[in-house]
């Protein structure tokens, strides 16, 4: 018996259903390789703003309102933070060597360059860490009656009572944070900020010098929750 052969309409359809599958497979596996990258895209991000975060919380936990030389304690603009504190066990009490050497943290955003400039200063050592696709951050302070992007703990003779810092990653292919109407060019409000954080600072209203604080172990120490 003589088998009969496949029809051009029959191999054309079954090139076309191989294609069919090869295409599908292919697109699924963009799709998965896309999302593997938001993912990893994500982790990044939240590690960099929990980096940002864990840095203003530990400096503020032990700054001071007046930082003698180094000038004020705390000094807040828009883009801009510098807190002047002390490396502390505040756990130990002050005879047994809770106060250390002073430090200094600066965090200053360069918009044109989308960076973050953060530089930590222990005496004549210093140390700046530039961390990328920071579109916006945002820096207040809370005077005791409203939030301010504006403060200086020297000249207020006080501590500001929580510090507020929130950080809008770049967006992908350069896109701006600010949303705005198609049928006008008035810049609108910007969106949601990526990370938000206020930090609370014990002993707000006290007004003591570094070295005050370091002699007596008072007020005049903040705190961050």
């Amino acid at each position: 018996m003589t088998r009969r052969g496949f029809t051009i309409l029959e191999v054309l359809i079954g090139l076309s259903l191989l294609i069919v599958l090869v295409a599908g497979a292919y697109g699924m596996l963009l799709q998965l390789h896309s999302r593997q990258q938001e993912i990893a895209t994500l982790a990044a991000r939240n590690t960099i703003g929990t980096t940002i975060i864990d840095s203003v919380e530990r400096a503020v936990l032990t700054c001071v309102a007046d930082g003698g030389a180094d000038g004020a304690g705390v000094t807040v603009t828009d883009s801009t933070l510098r807190v002047v504190y002390r490396e502390v066990s505040p756990d130990l009490p002050v005879s047994d060597g809770a106060f250390g050497g002073r430090a200094r943290l600066a965090m200053i955003h360069h918009a044109d360059r989308r960076t973050l400039e953060v530089t930590t200063t222990r005496g004549a050592r210093s140390s700046t860490t530039t961390i990328a696709n920071i579109e916006r951050v945002r820096f207040r302070a809370h005077d005791g009656e409203d939030w301010t992007s504006e403060f200086d703990s020297r000249a207020a003779k006080r501590l500001p009572s929580a510090v507020e810092v929130a950080v809008w990653f770049a967006r992908p292919g350069g896109g701006t944070g600010v949303e705005e109407d198609a049928g006008a060019s008035e810049m609108r409000e910007w969106r949601e900020p990526d990370r938000l954080r206020v930090i609370a600072v014990f002993d707000s209203s006290a007004d003591e010098s570094i070295d005050a604080v370091a002699e007596e172990g008072d007020a005049g120490v903040g705190g961050a929750l």
